[in-house]
């Protein structure tokens, strides 16, 4: 394959940056988006909101709304980046890319929120919302483990194979992008994966989300 080189410090602020925005987007904005929801079902407000909107309008309306909130903040993160960078001198590629390293944060939010919000309607009290939500955020944070590996070999097969797998493609592929720009096939068939899986996620959330609305003190069979 090809070589090329470039700062590590360089590097490893790009895929660190690119990681820890997809990772804040799915903590901050999904732990939200599951305590609004046990919120509401907890004061009973939610049965208020059932009588105007379906569960389903609802719960895209939730995605959508944090989903959004999201967006902006990410925004206002590389924006302060990019300032960084410029007052400091530093010549970072990852900027030419960025409109495809917001499109796999918001994919990345879409999976991880659509799993949130389904198994936190079945939640109950906060602990049992926030030991469901710790499990996910574990899972976003698996690419930082990867980190290294990335850096030193971007199109390498274990890196290759990772940007297929769900859970690792939003940070894994946005870490490539942010290094070295993989081939358009490996991201339009990141992207269809992404697609599918959201797809995926989301119909069994809805199945949970209609169920776990309004089941209160007894856990779902």
């Amino acid at each position: 394959g090809s070589s090329e080189s470039g700062s590590f410090l360089v590097e490893f602020a790009s895929v660190y940056g690119t990681i820890f925005i997809i990772l804040i987007m799915v903590s901050f904005s999904g732990q939200q988006l599951v305590r609004s929801l046990l919120d509401e079902k907890t004061n009973r407000i939610i049965e208020i909101l059932l009588s105007s909107v379906t569960p389903m309008e609802l719960m895209f309306g939730k995605l959508i709304g944090l989903g959004g909130l999201g967006l902006i903040q990410a925004s206002l993160w590389l924006v302060f980046a990019w300032l960084g960078a410029t007052f400091s001198q530093v010549e970072v590629s990852v900027f030419s890319s960025i409109h495809l390293i917001f499109l796999y944060a918001m994919l990345g939010y879409f999976l991880f929120a659509s799993i949130m919000i389904g198994l936190g309607s079945l939640a109950t009290t906060e602990q049992e919302a926030q030991t469901m939500t710790g499990y996910i955020v574990m899972l976003a944070t698996l690419p930082f483990i990867l980190m290294f590996v990335i850096i030193e070999n971007p199109g390498g097969s274990i890196t290759t194979v990772c940007s297929y797998i769900p859970f690792l493609t939003p940070a894994v592929m946005s870490a490539r992008i942010a290094l070295m720009m993989p081939h358009w096939s490996e991201i339009v068939i990141s992207v269809i994966v992404l697609l599918l899986s959201i797809f995926a996620c989301l119909w069994v959330s809805a199945k949970l989300f209609t169920v776990g609305l309004l089941t209160y003190g007894k856990r779902i069979s």
